[in-house]
């Protein structure tokens, strides 16, 4: 009996991606808590912060509250979180 391939449609899922400035960062450490603090936020794929520019890159597969963010930051550390307009 032959074999029939198995065909499998995967669903394609838009990447959702916003920039955000962020004040109170003074060095590398202050980079990792940040990117930590975003990552643990349900929702979040991937993150990239970098300390100049002073700036969070947020990647999700679903819309996510930008408060939610912000609040996940501001309990890291004594840093805040501005959605950038473009």
């Amino acid at each position: 009996m032959k074999q029939r391939p198995v065909i499998m449609y995967l669903e394609k899922r838009e990447t959702m991606t916003q920039t955000y400035t962020v004040s109170g960062m003074s060095c590398n450490k202050c980079v990792q808590h940040i990117a930590k603090a975003l990552q643990s936020v349900p929702g979040v794929t991937h993150t990239q912060v970098t300390l100049q520019p002073p700036q969070a890159v947020v990647d999700s597969d679903s819309p996510i509250d930008p408060a939610a963010l912000q609040q996940a930051v501001k309990e890291a550390g004594e840093y805040a979180l501005h959605l950038q307009r473009e």
